[in-house]
């Protein structure tokens, strides 16, 4: 088996993975302040607002996302390096 495709999926699902735990992140953080400062302290408001966030990170990201993903997959069966 060769390793660095394992290495190279691992680091392209983290990639992918991160960006969207980071925007999720962002976003609890806003709803927290929000929380705080109103005194608020619905939960619905925090998971609205963070699948809100991560809805609207995919639509702007997404086909970037997908188009690593293609490329990394074309490179795999092609049996091309893949490296980004």
């Amino acid at each position: 088996m060769d390793f660095s495709i394992v290495g190279n999926a691992l680091a392209l699902t983290a990639q992918t993975a991160l960006v969207l735990a980071a925007v999720a992140a962002g976003a609890a953080f806003v709803v927290g302040l929000f929380q705080a400062a109103t005194q608020i302290t619905d939960d619905s408001i925090s998971f609205v607002a963070k699948l809100s966030a991560i809805t609207l990170a995919l639509y702007v990201v997404g086909s970037t996302f997908a188009g690593q993903i293609e490329d990394f997959a074309r490179s795999v069966w092609n049996g091309k390096e893949y490296f980004y």
